[in-house]
């Protein structure tokens, strides 16, 4: 008898648990699932990763090889890379070498790059966000579309023009449609080095449509949100292994409609919310404050849709010097590091709580790279600050030790979360009259099950440690007796007994 309830029991498991266990990273319920397992992660943007793995200009495969160490020893697993930089203007500062010159025209080196980065991170069983597109004009993105289409150059980063110009890309079908043909043949890439489809690749965590797309223009918020619908269309038509996700800063890049926010996160093939917190940039006055409002607001989003939450870019500047920022990578980052372990606690805390904030990504990794002057030039070493940005402004080196430190225990307190949370108990009880069994701890999920006893006590399923439920409705009980239940789940065909 006891075995029939464990078998039952672990049927009922596997029937409510949707986890995948072929290593690929899903969400369910709001979290995130790998190998069958809850997963949260305190990780890194890495984006000039790729372009380390070149084997031509600005390939530097020995730094990379350290630079992916250095990460895995801090517990670091999860990295946010650009798949490749478009060609644009110099006057904005985009990133040298470029993926892509004329729209179509892959640098094969870069393309190598990219399938060897992609091979270092299955070798340590770390995994890429892949994202392509940017509003920003340090990778190309949608300045680089609206110039070949319109052959106009674009005005300088930050001022009205640029918004305006840059707004062009949203509305203008003949921009996306270039941006669309880059995205399909990225996504049906197979990788040169290991010879996997990028497709079937689970060091793939999931792809990104961009970094920070925005609408720039109130009245482009239905083309914009459309848009991003349909890129992660396209990508679900070729991929059906990968979660996608939108790239999206939050709430404080959708101008004057934070509806928008939810709206592109509405859409089922956006698998999960990403925002983005920049106290310096945005001027906040009370740094724990104003952050702590920035992530309830995208938290109550990501309830309401149940899906899981990201911060996946965050930094703060250097500790001032005399009153001055310092880009200078000797200098001390006591204020940097307590922000950042406050950031990690939450992470942590909301983990043990099984809440939607699953992970966060800091900006950024410049490891073993160091700045030759705050002003980039083409030949300068590729660091965590794009070329627009002074350099060393929000870069963490690999000689940062203490913000290493802090990244390393959060890290192991999400491990202790993970282990705990990974336990699996059968545990089956005899009391004279009936039989109770109960599983605990399966994926996400706490599966418990009793069976009814001569009294016609019911049968109850609770799923979900952080608000349980009765099932009731989940199932429709078919017969009872003293020692067995029968019920069959709507929508699976099956009557288990």
């Amino acid at each position: 008898m006891k075995r029939q309830i464990f078998v039952l029991a672990v049927l009922i498991a596997g029937l409510l648990s949707c986890s995948r266990n072929d290593g690929f990273i899903s969400t369910e319920d709001g979290h995130f699932v790998r190998d069958g397992k809850p997963y949260w992660f305190v990780g890194a943007n890495y984006w000039c990763g790729p372009v380390l793995g070149s084997p031509g200009k600005a390939g530097d495969r020995e730094r990379l090889s350290h630079d992916l160490d250095v990460l895995k020893a801090a517990g670091v697993d999860n990295l946010r890379v650009l798949v490749g930089a478009d060609e644009n203007c110099r006057e904005n500062k985009s990133i040298i070498p470029y993926l892509q010159g004329e729209p179509g025209e892959l640098d094969p080196d870069l393309l190598e790059g990219l399938d060897y980065f992609m091979a270092e991170l299955g070798k340590r069983g770390m995994t890429a966000v892949l994202y392509f597109n940017n509003h920003c004009p340090w990778s190309g993105g949608y300045t680089y579309y609206v110039k070949k289409v319109t052959g106009i150059e674009p005005p300088r980063y930050g001022t009205a023009e640029y918004g305006e110009y840059a707004s062009l890309f949203v509305s203008m079908r003949e921009a996306q449609e270039l941006f669309l043909d880059h995205v399909r043949t990225m996504v049906s890439r197979t990788n040169s080095i290991t010879g996997k489809a990028y497709k079937d690749d689970p060091a793939i965590f999931s792809w990104q449509i961009a970094n920070e797309p925005r609408a720039f223009r109130d009245e482009l918020h239905p083309q914009f949100t459309a848009l991003m619908h349909e890129a992660a269309q396209l990508i679900r038509s070729i991929d059906p292994n990968h979660m996608i996700s939108s790239g999206m800063e939050g709430m404080q890049g959708c101008e004057n409609l934070p509806r928008e926010y939810e709206d592109v996160h509405s859409d089922p093939l956006i698998s999960y919310l990403t925002f983005h917190i920049w106290p310096d940039n945005w001027g906040f006055k009370d740094l724990y404050g104003d952050s702590r409002a920035q992530l309830e607001a995208h938290l109550d989003v990501a309830r309401k849709l149940g899906k899981p939450l990201v911060v996946e870019e965050f930094g703060l500047l250097r500790d001032l010097e005399n009153g001055e920022r310092c880009y200078d990578f000797n200098s001390p980052t006591t204020h940097r590091d307590e922000y950042y372990s406050w950031i990690f606690d939450l992470v942590c805390k909301i983990a043990s709580v099984r809440d939607n904030l699953a992970g966060a990504n800091f900006w950024a990794f410049a490891g073993g790279g160091r700045q030759r002057q705050v002003i980039w030039e083409e030949g300068d070493p590729l660091i965590g600050d794009p070329p627009f940005e002074p350099q060393g402004m929000f870069s963490v080196y690999d000689c940062d030790t203490s913000t290493l430190n802090t990244v390393s225990a959060a890290n192991e307190k999400i491990a202790q979360i993970l282990e705990d949370s990974s336990e699996e108990q059968i545990v089956s009880i005899s009391n004279g009259r009936g039989m109770e069994a109960k599983v605990s701890n399966v994926g996400p999920r706490i599966v418990e099950l009793s069976v009814p006893d001569r009294d016609g006590k019911v049968v109850r399923l609770v799923s979900g440690s952080r608000n349980p439920g009765n099932f009731d409705k989940a199932c429709s009980i078919v017969t009872t007796s003293a020692s067995s239940v029968g019920f069959k789940l709507p929508g699976s065909g099956i009557t288990l007994s």
